[in-house]
């Protein structure tokens, strides 16, 4: 996206959304790479190849001055004037601080919430970097889990604590889709022919090959009615997407976990 941001108002009533607010050239003449909502207020994160990070909040409209409802650019950050790309929300365990996660190139920065007040708006401070040395090795993905957080590079995955900021390891894994499992510290990584299900908590993996995860471009966790004997899919069933076929995946790892992944019988295919 080069030219326009927009916002809009979803009205149940009839069911169709609204512009509410129209942002031309958010991030100047540059490409928008990323954007991501505040997970518990109405404020969204935006990063682009002019180097900021920008934060947009809501503005409810006031009848008593007239004002109309709209979003407005709240701050902008920014760090050595990288461009910026991956982004990501958390909160440690030990605050109730939202932090802000943001990748510059190959870098990736900290910024915490001053206010930590849900009725006021976001102040952040820059707090720390995660840094990996190779420059040509841009973050693409940012991903948080039990104070740890996971930086997927272009061409390996780096594992950072969080809450002293020491490196722990370091996977030969290039990311090019992920979901994070909402029901426990599971994460489906899609790695070249490789599908990785990591989990935060115990540092375990589990690995399966299948000719089609190379093309996988999005992947999320839907609720499942059917427990699996498999525990990184016990509650969960995994979705992704391949464009060249235009329809999603569903996979539910009822089988034995030694049959092959690559078998197409254990995959179900639902046409979009």
């Amino acid at each position: 996206m080069k030219e326009n941001l927009d916002f809009g108002n979803f009205y149940q009533t009839n069911n169709q959304f609204e512009l509410n607010t129209s942002i031309t050239y958010p991030h100047g003449q540059e490409t928008l790479n990323q954007m991501l909502f505040h997970p518990n207020k109405l404020e969204l994160a935006i990063t682009g190849n002019d180097g900021f990070v920008k934060v947009w909040t809501f503005v409810q409209e006031n009848p008593i001055t007239k004002r109309v409802s709209h979003w407005r650019c709240l701050s902008g950050h920014t760090h050595r004037s990288y461009s910026s790309s991956a982004l990501c929300y958390y909160k440690l365990s030990t605050s109730e601080n939202i932090n802000l996660c943001c990748s510059f190139e190959h870098l990736v920065t900290v910024w915490i919430d001053t206010i930590n007040d849900l009725n006021e708006e976001s102040r952040y401070e820059y707090s720390r970097c995660f840094a990996h040395i190779d420059r040509k090795n841009p973050v693409e993905h940012v991903i948080y889990n039990c104070d740890k957080i996971l930086v997927c590079h272009k061409t390996l995955a780096n594992l950072w604590n969080c809450l002293n900021g020491q490196f722990i390891k370091s996977f030969s894994w290039h990311v090019h889709a992920f979901a994070k499992n909402p029901r426990s510290s599971f994460i489906a990584l899609f790695d070249k022919s490789f599908l990785h299900f990591y989990s935060f908590s115990d540092g375990k993996c589990h690995s399966r090959k299948g000719s089609l995860f190379r093309r996988v471009t999005a992947a999320a966790y839907i609720p499942n009615d059917k427990p699996s004997s498999f525990v990184p899919l016990q509650h969960s069933r995994l979705i992704f997407y391949i464009p060249q076929e235009v329809r999603f995946f569903f996979v539910y790892f009822l089988f034995s976990i030694h049959k092959s992944v690559a078998d197409p019988g254990n995959f179900e295919g639902r046409g979009t």
